[in-house]
């Protein structure tokens, strides 16, 4: 954004205070919006809903969910609270996540109530069966997972509810060698909707991974986050941390890191055709192998940053994806819906296009996500103290279930409960922000759609980008791709026309827009670009370090974030780490 200064009139000053609501009381209303043309069904949900101080509330039990009139089984848990620790439970609760299955209808939405009320626990499958030394056992109702902690393969066994168990052969695949060694595993949340595990192990050296995995009542379906983690030492230069380069001291290079889940045995084969997977399924059977690969973000600026190594951007081989079956190739779409069915396993990796590339492959009767793809024409690289986080969903089914690509769809469509602006700002949880006023401010309320929706009034000044929206921005500066997804560019730094600017990361508090902004409208495509920032800028833009915290020992730069790009930086070998 450019930089202004905005002089408040008073007369401004007390319509925005009068504008903004008096108190928000409980009950608290909650929308829950089903944005697919099709019904869903038992669909997860995990979501954060903010209370204020004044509602006192210091324990999630006086609480309950209520829909229609009935309650709703939910699990609640204290995330943040007002003047203490999530685990002082003398303070009242200023965020809490909210964990609970819902039915809705095909483009449809509904309408919950928080209300303070005792809050009765229904009985639920969901258990850790055991857990020891060994291994530890997650059973949910609908499938048993078996996970061993002495050598770590993700799922030892996972057997459903009918009977039909898969196993053998999976993990996590490094440089084409699957891991063997042990990993840390611990009970990160449990309750009766949802079990987090958070799984910590070793890829090679300093290279390290955490694995969260999240299992729900009644599904045989795991959200699984891979954060893969480089906590090599970094040089020092002049006082300042040498790690901005790629190929500095620490950085780590690798061909391929994939996710592989052991299926029936079973080489058939079901995935979107069509952009983004607007067509039908296509289905059949594979003698050897079945690839979907993207290897770029398949937008009309996919080649913009060819000629600009070794940034990530410059190994993009072509628009549109490969479809390799059987070792012939085709083109598919330019942008892939992001799951793949094979074997009774469904894996449906989010932002598959956005986060390119990526490999949605089956092969000798195994699914596997290529996270990190081998496919991709140049290596991977984590420099030190860099982090990037993927999220998969894994779904296991019988053969004959008829919902496979209905439940690849609900996955890669997270639904929330959002309450209205009005009483989110009012509880200042989210900082200080207001709701939207087009009666007092319309020209600013305006200037808001304009960056996501093009101004009928735009014009391209010498000193700005040709970017009509910031999502315009994005695409010519090609912020896509893992390593710059989430990265939001500045309009006084020029962009395409063969001009590059750097990776600015997100400064001057666009994160915190982003997410005002989303909490403000409920547009889907805020709420896009809060939560890839949010990523970026937690794995990407900050300096990692084993020694973190205000009282642990640790050198000055560990934990800090880097600040914006120089003006005319090409920053190619150096992305989204200033100098400075």
């Amino acid at each position: 954004m450019a930089r202004c200064r905005y002089a408040w009139s008073l007369a401004g000053m007390l319509a925005l205070a009068s504008a903004l609501p008096a108190s928000a009381e409980l009950p608290l209303s909650l929308t829950v919006t089903n944005r697919l043309a099709e019904a869903r069904a038992s669909a997860p949900v995990t979501w954060g809903v903010p209370l204020a101080p004044e509602d006192a509330v210091t324990d999630a039990a006086q609480l309950d969910l209520v829909r229609d009139g009935a309650a709703v089984p939910v699990q609640m848990t204290p995330l943040v609270r007002w003047g203490g620790a999530p685990g002082d439970a003398t303070r009242p609760i200023a965020w809490l996540l909210m964990d609970c299955q819902l039915d809705l209808p095909a483009s449809g939405s509904a309408q919950l109530q928080l209300v303070r009320r005792a809050r009765a626990t229904p009985a639920s499958p969901l258990q850790i069966a055991r857990n020891d030394a060994s291994g530890i056992v997650v059973a949910t109702g609908a499938a048993t997972y078996t996970l061993s902690k002495t050598s770590f393969r993700l799922f030892d066994s996972v057997t459903l509810a009918g009977g039909a168990t898969f196993s053998g052969g999976g993990g996590i695949r490094y440089a084409g060698a699957l891991l063997s060694g042990p990993a840390e595993i611990t009970v990160e949340h449990q309750g009766t909707e949802r079990i987090s595990l958070l799984a910590r192990g070793t890829v090679l050296g300093d290279l390290e991974y955490t694995l969260r995995l999240h299992f729900y009542k009644n599904l045989a379906e795991v959200k699984a986050e891979l954060r893969l983690e480089n906590f090599s030492t970094y040089a020092w230069r002049e006082e300042q941390p040498d790690c901005n380069d790629y190929g500095s001291q620490g950085s780590v290079a690798f061909d391929d890191v994939s996710l592989v889940f052991p299926g029936s045995g079973a080489r058939d084969y079901r995935y979107p055709t069509g952009e983004r997977g607007s067509g039908a399924d296509a289905t059949g059977t594979y003698a050897t192998r079945l690839a979907l690969i993207q290897e770029s973000s398949g937008d009309a600026n996919w080649n913009a940053l060819l000629s600009e190594a070794p940034r990530l951007q410059s190994g993009a081989a072509k628009r549109a994806s490969t479809l390799s079956l059987d070792g012939a190739s085709s083109d598919g779409p330019n942008q892939i819906a992001g799951w793949l069915d094979s074997g009774g396993v469904t894996a449906a990796a989010e932002a598959c296009w956005q986060n390119f590339p990526k490999a949605l492959r089956a092969t000798g009767g195994a699914v596997e996500v290529g996270l990190f793809p081998g496919e991709f024409a140049r290596d991977h690289e984590l420099r030190a103290g860099e982090f990037k986080t993927h999220t998969v969903w894994i779904r296991h089914h019988a053969a004959s279930a008829p919902d496979v690509g209905s439940r690849a769809r609900s996955a890669l469509a997270p639904l929330r409960l959002v309450a209205p602006a009005e009483d989110v700002a009012d509880t200042q949880a989210a900082g200080l922000f207001a709701p939207r006023m087009f009666a007092d401010f319309p020209e600013y309320e305006l200037g808001v759609d304009y960056q996501i929706t093009e101004s009928p009034h735009y014009q391209t000044y010498p000193w700005q980008s040709a970017a009509p929206t910031v999502l315009d921005s994005i695409s010519m500066a090609q912020l896509y791709g893992w390593v710059d997804y989430g990265d939001i560019p500045t309009d006084f730094e020029p962009v395409g026309a063969g001009v590059l600017s750097a990776p600015w990361n997100l400064k001057w508090d666009g994160l915190r827009g982003t997410i005002h902004q989303a909490l403000r409208t409920d547009d889907e495509t805020w709420w896009e670009m809060a939560g890839a920032g949010a990523r970026h800028a937690a794995d990407i833009d900050l300096l990692h370090s084993r020694r973190r915290g205000r009282t642990a020992e640790r050198q000055w730069p560990d934990g800090g974030m880097y600040g914006h790009a120089y003006h005319d930086e090409r920053g190619n070998v150096n992305p989204h780490r200033n100098y400075d």
